[in-house]
């Protein structure tokens, strides 16, 4: 008695479903609605074809879905739109692609609240805490992703002045960072004793990784400069817009540190590329150019890449400079930076 009770109960709703189908068909004549809804393999497909030439007069007469069943099916094509679009990374960029992930798993995230620094900074020290430093709600407003608690990768103070500990904080992390550093005018190239100091620094979203050519996935990124006098303003520069499709010039960074193996040997010779760290222009001439020793570093006024413009009042040392401190921020909110962070992790593995 119960088999044949639910033996009917399961014949009545493929029957509701197919009807629903048949309505959904009839009313959508030019899309393939049961693919967009079931996914259905090439053989259902012939199938339901079959099926649905021979009833062909009965779905002409069926009553159009209700406003419900329509807001259904909607919602259905909406969400494998999205995944298509995920799948395929077209015309996204990473920020909007994490944007779109955390809207289709309805994650929470505080990317979109003030930002906050909790961990020890030269750059941002602590005084009142009930207001946010100039240069952190600047760069978080420029950044459209600097929102939430930063999470601080690497500080000189903390881990040491030194390249190959910047290298090992930010290799395989694959979140938007902020770059800083307080910089003088380079001894060996400057004309005077000055010891006035610039606070520079560059913002990406691309994963830092080592690579003897140029990258950078898309271009939300930007060089700048912080006035820390009474304007207390930054100064950025971002990508020039491309003439041909109006899109901005993607490929702006450069990670190449003379202990970078390829093929099984190290590049040592670089074919005319410098080692280091290069943004802008290109990896034989970068527009910002952070050398192994950390001095001797050398920013352009103009490239084709990013906007023309001199961050640095160095003229004496004709823009050559020394780092003397330096941090690195992963910002994008509290689930991007937990991922990126284990993506470093993964990153660490397979290089030791």
């Amino acid at each position: 008695m119960n088999e044949t009770m639910m033996t009917t109960t399961t014949t009545d709703d493929d029957a509701a479903a197919i009807l629903l189908l048949n309505r959904l068909g009839n009313q959508f004549g030019d899309l393939d609605v049961a693919d967009m809804i079931f996914n259905t393999t090439a053989e259902e497909e012939k199938k339901e074809n079959d099926d649905s030439s021979s009833s062909s007069d009965e779905s002409s007469i069926l009553p159009e879905p209700t406003p419900e069943e329509l807001l259904a099916w909607q919602q259905a094509q909406f969400q494998k739109g999205a995944e298509r679009m995920i799948a395929k990374n077209e015309d996204l960029t990473p920020l909007e692609k994490r944007r779109l992930e955390r809207k289709n798993n309805k994650e929470d995230d505080d990317e979109e609240i003030p930002p906050k620094i909790v961990e020890e900074s030269y750059f941002f020290p602590k005084t009142d805490e009930t207001e946010t430093h100039p240069m952190l709600t600047q760069l978080s407003e420029a950044s459209s992703a600097g929102g939430g608690t930063w999470k601080r990768l690497y500080s000189s103070l903390e881990d040491g002045l030194s390249f190959f500990c910047l290298l090992e904080s930010i290799r395989g992390y694959a979140g938007p960072t902020v770059l800083l550093m307080e910089v003088v005018p380079s001894q060996k190239h400057s004309l005077s004793t000055t010891t006035k100091t610039a606070t520079i620094g560059f913002y990406t979203t691309s994963t830092w990784m080592e690579s003897t050519k140029q990258y950078g996935s898309d271009d939300a990124c930007f060089l700048f400069s912080y006035c820390n006098d009474d304007t207390k303003a930054i100064r950025v520069l971002k990508p020039k817009k491309n003439d041909n499709d109006k899109k901005n010039i993607t490929n702006y960074m450069y990670c190449h540190p003379s202990t970078l193996n390829v093929s099984g040997r190290l590049t040592n010779r670089t074919n005319g590329s410098v080692h280091g760290i290069g943004i802008g222009g290109t990896s034989h001439k970068p527009r910002m150019r952070i050398t192994e020793t950390l001095e001797e570093c050398h920013f352009l006024s103009y490239d084709s890449v990013f906007e023309s413009g001199q961050l640095l009042p160095f003229e004496d040392s004709l823009h050559y400079f020394d780092i003397q401190h330096m941090e690195v921020w992963g910002v994008g909110g509290t689930s991007w930076i937990r991922d990126a962070l284990k993506a470093r992790d993964v990153e660490r593995q397979r290089t030791t």
